[in-house]
């Protein structure tokens, strides 16, 4: 009940003094609006709006598209030909089954707390090239306890389709228990 009663006191004087700092900025508006009532602005208008109402554009107000009655063709002179493209590259794509790559990476975190991507392709080399290297990056980006370092960079060697051997460079790859 005391401390009630406090606080009562307490919220009483804090009003009381609210409303006495407003009555002094109330009452100093006063003293400078009757200090400057001899020095009335010598134009008629002195304060103005740009516009009186806001402009409203509303949707519902908006018409409907309406295509046009006339639809403009254009007259192409078609021809028949023959296409030169080579179509056996769609059907030389692989698929690379990331349950193994995942079970390759699991297999190597057995025996020790952290590898890297190099030391995975030491011991399983990439079968099919860069699309199981593209592979094994996009499962390091989705593992949350996988580490990419792009200060560092590490180097990859890799087999084309012709049986050339390439060298990647990319950044490290650390997988992680």
């Amino acid at each position: 009940n005391l401390l009630v009663e406090q606080l009562r006191k307490y919220l009483d004087d804090q009003a009381w003094l609210e409303n006495r700092r407003i009555m002094g900025l109330i009452q100093g508006i006063e003293r400078r609006a009757v200090a400057l009532r001899q020095q009335a602005p010598d134009e008629r208008r002195f304060a103005e709006l740009e516009e009186p109402r806001p402009a409203l554009d509303l949707v519902m107000a908006r018409g409907l598209y309406r295509p046009p009655l006339r639809v403009p063709l254009e007259e192409l002179d078609l021809r028949e030909g023959q296409a030169e493209v080579a179509v056996d590259a769609l059907f030389r794509q692989t698929h690379v089954d990331e349950a193994v790559l995942r079970a390759n990476i699991r297999r190597l975190l057995q025996r020790e707390s952290q590898v890297s991507l190099a030391r995975v392709l030491q011991r399983f080399p990439l079968r099919q090239g860069l699309a199981e290297l593209v592979a094994y990056l996009t499962l390091a980006s989705r593992d949350p306890k996988a580490l990419v370092d792009a200060a560092e960079e590490e180097r990859v060697e890799l087999c084309d389709a012709n049986g050339r051997r390439r060298l990647a460079r990319l950044p490290k790859v650390v997988f992680v228990r």
